[in-house]
C-alpha cells in the first residue's frame, strides 16, 4: 500500500496533494529534475498565476497518511476531535491548491504533455487536467487538452464522474 503525502503550509492554511499532481510519491513534491512542485512556492524570482502566492518564509511540512508522523503542534491544536490524524486535519481545514500548483507546472510544455499522457490511462488525471480547462483561465492548457481528447472531451468527463466516485479536487478561486 503506498503513502499519500500532503504538502501543507500552516501559515496560510494550503496544502497540495503529490497524488494529484502526477504520483503519490516523495519525488513529486519536487517534482523531477528541475523542482516544479514545490521549487515555484518558494522561488521569490517566480511570479506565479492561477491564484497561488509565494511560500517563502512560511511553515510548511509534509504529512502523510499514516498515523505516526511528526506535525508542528499548532496543526495538534486545529484537530476538531483529540483522535483525528493530521492528515485529516490538513484536508478538512486547509484550502486544496493541488490543481492551481498543477496548471501553475503546466505552464511547461514538457510537463503538460506528460500529465496529458498520463490523462490518457489514468481517469484521475483527466478529471484534474478537465478541472483545470473548466475553472481556471489556462488557455495553453485548454488547447493542449482539446487537442488530446477531441471536443467532445465534456462527454468522457461524465463518463468518468458516473463510474467513478473519489474526492474530485476543484481549483482553489479566489473569494471575491
Amino acid at each position: 500500500m503506498s503513502i499519500d503525502y500532503l504538502v501543507a503550509n500552516l501559515t496560510k492554511r494550503q496544502y497540495f496533494d503529490t497524488f494529484d499532481l502526477g504520483g503519490p510519491s516523495l519525488r513529486w513534491i519536487l517534482r523531477g529534475e528541475s523542482p516544479r512542485g514545490l521549487g515555484p512556492l518558494l522561488s521569490p524570482e517566480v511570479k506565479l498565476g492561477f491564484h497561488l502566492s509565494s511560500w517563502v518564509g512560511d511553515c510548511f511540512f509534509v504529512v502523510t497518511d499514516r498515523d505516526d508522523c511528526i506535525v508542528p503542534q499548532e496543526l495538534v491544536d486545529l484537530r476538531s476531535e483529540p483522535r483525528e490524524s493530521p492528515y485529516w486535519t490538513v484536508k478538512n481545514r486547509f484550502a486544496n491548491i493541488s490543481l492551481n500548483l498543477l496548471a501553475e507546472m503546466c505552464s511547461f510544455r514538457d510537463v503538460r504533455e506528460e500529465y496529458l499522457d498520463l490523462a490518457t490511462r489514468d481517469g484521475r488525471a483527466f478529471f484534474n487536467v478537465a478541472h483545470m480547462v473548466m475553472y481556471l483561465d489556462a488557455p495553453d492548457i485548454e488547447a493542449a487538452f482539446v487537442h488530446t481528447f477531441g471536443t467532445d472531451w465534456r462527454k468522457r468527463y461524465k463518463e468518468i464522474a458516473d463510474a467513478r466516485q473519489w474526492d474530485h479536487p476543484r481549483p482553489m478561486l479566489p473569494l471575491d
